[in-house]
C-alpha cells in the first residue's frame, strides 16, 4: 500500500516566498512610478511626455504588466488552493489508516 506525505511546510515557504516575489515587484513598481512622476518637475518637454506615455503603456490596463501580475496573483492562489487540498487529503488519510483493524 502506497503512503501519501505531503510537506506542507516546504510548500507554504514556497508561497510565502512567491508572494513576497509579488509585493516586492509591485513595491518597487510604484517606486519607479513616483521616480518618473517627479521626474516631472525636472524634466518637461517632448521627450519626457514620450517617456510618460510609453511608461504608462508599459504599466496601465490590459498591459504586460498587468497581465503578468494577474497571472502571478491568479498562481499565488492556486498555490493555497494545492496547499489546503494536500493537506486535507494526508488528513484525511491519515484518520482512515487509524480506524483499520490491526
Amino acid at each position: 500500500m502506497g503512503y501519501i506525505y505531503f510537506n506542507h511546510k516546504k510548500f507554504d515557504k514556497t508561497l510565502s516566498d512567491y508572494r513576497f516575489f509579488i509585493d516586492r515587484y509591485e513595491y518597487n513598481m510604484a517606486r519607479i512610478d513616483n521616480e518618473i512622476n517627479s521626474l516631472g518637475s525636472d524634466w518637461s518637454g517632448k521627450d519626457y511626455n514620450m517617456f510618460l506615455k510609453i511608461w504608462r503603456d508599459f504599466k496601465g490596463r490590459s498591459s504586460y504588466y498587468e497581465k503578468m501580475m494577474n497571472n502571478m496573483k491568479n498562481y499565488s492562489g492556486f498555490l493555497v488552493f494545492a496547499s489546503n487540498t494536500y493537506t486535507k487529503a494526508q488528513n484525511r488519510a491519515i484518520e482512515r489508516a487509524k480506524k483499520l483493524p490491526r
